[in-house]
C-alpha cells in the first residue's frame, strides 16, 4: 500500500464518528431545550396558581358556549397582503367542485383562487365579503363547533402557542387561562367565518349554520392550524 494511501476502513471510521458528533450535538440541544422548556411551564405554572403537575386547561372543560362569538368582525381569518401570490404563504381548502383552493385578502373581502394540478394559482372563482355577524348555528352545528373547540384544547400545540404567546407579551400581563380562552374564541371566530364564506361559494342558503356547514369551517381551520407559532420553535 503506497504510504499515503488510507488506511483500509478509514473512510468508515471517520463517518461513524462524524455521525456519532452530530448526535452528540442534536442530544445535547434537545436535552437543554427541554430544560427550558420545563423552567418555562414552571414558571408559567406559579404565576397562574396552578399546582404542580396538574394540567392548566382542566378548569376549562367542558368548553362554554359563551366562547362561540356572534360578532365577527375581528376573526383572524387572513395575515397575507392583498397582492401576495406565493401560495406556499396562503391558507388552503378542498372544495367538491373546485378542488384545492387557496384564499388570500381582497379589498372586496376574501379572494377564492383555484390551484392547478401541476402547481400554481388557477382563476380566481369568487371575492367575498367578511363576514361581520354569525348568522347563529343549529342545535348540531353548535355541538360540533364545541366539540372541536374541545379538540383544539386538547391539543399540544394548544399550550405551545399560549406559552409563546406569554413569553413574547410577558407573563405578568396576562394569565395562561385568558390566554387559552381567547385563543378558544378566535378560533370559533374562524371557524364560523370560514363556514359562511364555504357555505357562500356553492350556495345561496341563509338562515343558521348546519353542521355540514361547520364541518366545512373546521376542516379549512385545521388546515391552517399547524403554521401557528409555538414555544418550541423558540427552545
Amino acid at each position: 500500500m503506497p504510504p499515503d494511501a488510507p488506511a483500509d476502513g478509514l473512510e468508515t471510521e471517520l463517518a461513524a464518528v462524524a455521525r456519532e458528533v452530530e448526535r452528540a450535538l442534536a442530544e445535547g440541544e434537545l436535552a437543554r431545550a427541554a430544560r427550558r422548556w420545563h423552567r418555562l411551564r414552571a414558571s408559567i405554572r406559579r404565576s397562574s396558581g396552578g399546582a404542580r403537575g396538574s394540567d392548566p386547561r382542566a378548569p376549562l372543560y367542558p368548553v362554554s358556549e359563551d366562547l362561540i362569538p356572534t360578532d365577527l368582525a375581528k376573526a383572524q381569518l387572513l395575515d397575507t397582503e392583498g397582492d401576495r401570490i406565493d401560495l406556499d404563504g396562503l391558507p388552503l381548502a378542498y372544495d367538491a367542485r373546485w378542488g384545492r383552493l387557496a384564499w388570500r385578502s381582497h379589498p372586496g373581502g376574501v379572494e377564492f383562487l383555484s390551484l392547478e394540478a401541476t402547481g400554481g394559482a388557477g382563476p380566481a372563482r369568487e371575492v367575498l365579503p367578511l363576514p361581520a355577524r354569525s348568522p347563529g348555528l343549529d342545535g348540531p352545528a353548535r355541538l360540533r363547533l364545541r366539540g372541536y373547540l374541545g379538540y383544539r384544547l386538547a391539543r399540544d400545540q394548544s399550550l405551545g402557542t399560549a406559552y409563546e404567546e406569554l413569553r413574547s407579551t410577558g407573563e405578568s400581563q396576562v394569565s395562561l387561562r385568558d390566554v387559552l380562552l381567547a385563543d378558544l374564541q378566535s378560533t370559533a371566530g374562524q371557524v364560523l367565518s370560514l363556514a359562511i364564506l364555504r357555505r357562500a361559494l356553492t350556495t345561496d342558503r341563509r338562515g343558521p349554520l348546519t353542521r355540514e356547514d361547520i364541518d366545512l369551517g373546521i376542516r379549512a381551520t385545521d388546515m391552517d392550524a399547524l403554521d401557528r407559532p409555538t414555544v418550541g420553535l423558540r427552545l
